[in-house]
């Protein structure tokens, strides 16, 4: 794996790691505050005078853990969401870091039409791949259910199929089948997120 690869990889898994585990917070409020209200009476208890704020992170890091390892179906397909949502993400910040092409003088007309077919390309990747998480999270026990479906279909142990790709096969082909189950709320939310791309494209 190339460097630059290594490195999309690493920050996209470090996105989807901390915001999966946000996610599972909210979910699951009152079992999280339990949980941090346990760890930081036994922090205090046994350094009551330990610094404020690294008590704080570290009883809220082992607060998360031990959500993530009771919720691992949750945690699980949340982080397969975020994954999806950081590559997305980076994608387009790296599409808008590269350097700006030099000026040349009477462009062809199909070269830009080219430009302006590939801008509205992403923008209406990225608005279906939100709408998609959106419908994921208003249907929660629906998406489980075809997640088990589509997971149960991949072949058990092929050769050139990681489990992290798997699960990736098995999110991308959920998704699918819910904006097919779902449409209407597939498309009305498709147009809102396609309308707010295309009002970045228009500001660019």
């Amino acid at each position: 794996m190339c460097p630059g690869c290594r490195a999309r990889r690493d920050h996209a898994t470090t996105l989807a790691y901390g915001r999966a585990r946000t996610w599972l917070a909210a979910q699951h409020a009152e079992q999280y505050a339990n949980l941090y209200a346990q760890h930081h009476a036994k922090a205090r208890a046994q350094d009551p005078d330990g610094p404020a704020r690294t008590v704080r992170d570290r009883d809220r890091a082992r607060a998360l853990g031990e959500l993530q390892r009771q919720h691992p179906d949750d945690y699980r397909r949340r982080y397969e969401a975020e994954l999806a949502r950081a590559y997305a993400e980076l994608d387009q910040a790296a599409a808008r870091a590269e350097p700006p092409a030099l000026p040349e003088p009477r462009v062809p007309y199909w070269q830009q039409r080219d430009a302006l077919a590939q801008r509205h390309a992403r923008a209406n990747a990225t608005a279906r791949l939100r709408a998609l998480l959106w419908l994921a999270d208003r249907h929660p026990d629906t998406t489980k259910a075809v997640y088990r479906e589509q997971a149960a279909r991949l072949p058990l142990n092929p050769a050139d199929r990681t489990p992290e790709r798997r699960r990736a096969l098995a999110w991308a082909a959920t998704l699918d089948r819910l904006a097919r189950l779902h449409p209407a709320d597939f498309e009305a939310r498709y147009q809102t997120e396609l309308s707010a791309a295309r009002r970045r494209l228009r500001a660019s």
